[in-house]
């Protein structure tokens, strides 16, 4: 009688280890998927760019981020850190991808669009929400500047769509891709090159 209580309580005991392992397996694995991939690329004073464009592109971000209710100083390192520029419209725009958690949800993250103005300052004109890679650059112009198109969910369904983005006279539209109905297909002729993407990366694109 006492051998068989013994072999049960091994058996629960077993069990019961099992299914813990399993929940905590499943747990991680849902983290994972929802945590931005880390962005690559070379950094940003290492190319091309010009250093007074990269300057104050550099400082408008940063004043984002500082203005932010969440920010604090031990993050604006670890946000640049996790960002991603890339420069389209022969100079005239900026797209900075941001990675950091804050910056992220389910539906995807953060994306700035900076425009450069007569004074030649950088500013921010768009501030896009559930955004993911890859971001492609257009060969289509609207109101004189390039076009761009980026991934984001636009139904109930997992799969994502590329969206297509133009610039209406003051900023892109639509600001929330997610409610895009202009969908281009991968394989577009109006597609030129894809500038933002992880694993790999891009030549377009560079780290702060």
């Amino acid at each position: 009688m006492g051998k068989r209580i013994i072999l049960l309580l091994s058996t629960f005991v077993a069990i019961f280890s099992l299914n813990a392992c399993e929940r905590n397996d499943s747990s991680s694995s849902t983290y994972q998927a929802q945590s931005p991939a880390s962005p690559l690329g070379k950094k940003c004073s290492e190319t091309n760019i010009d250093s007074k464009y990269l300057d104050e592109i550099t400082s408008t971000f940063t004043q984002f981020i500082e203005s932010n209710s969440s920010y604090n100083e031990k993050i604006k390192d670890e946000i640049q850190k996790k960002s991603v520029l890339s420069i389209i419209d022969d100079e005239k725009s900026a797209l900075i991808y941001i990675t950091e958690n804050v910056y992220c949800g389910t539906g995807g993250c953060t994306m700035l669009v900076l425009r450069k103005h007569n004074d030649g300052n950088f500013k921010i004109i768009n501030k896009m929400t559930v955004v993911k890679p890859p971001i492609y650059s257009l060969k289509e112009k609207h109101n004189g500047h390039q076009s761009f198109a980026v991934n984001a969910k636009t139904n109930s369904e997992s799969e994502t769509s590329i969206v297509k983005i133009d610039y209406d006279g003051s900023r892109y539209v639509p600001n929330n891709p997610s409610m895009g109905k202009n969908l281009i297909d991968k394989q577009s002729d109006i597609i030129d090159k894809k500038i933002i993407d992880f694993r790999p990366s891009t030549q377009y694109q560079c780290n702060f």
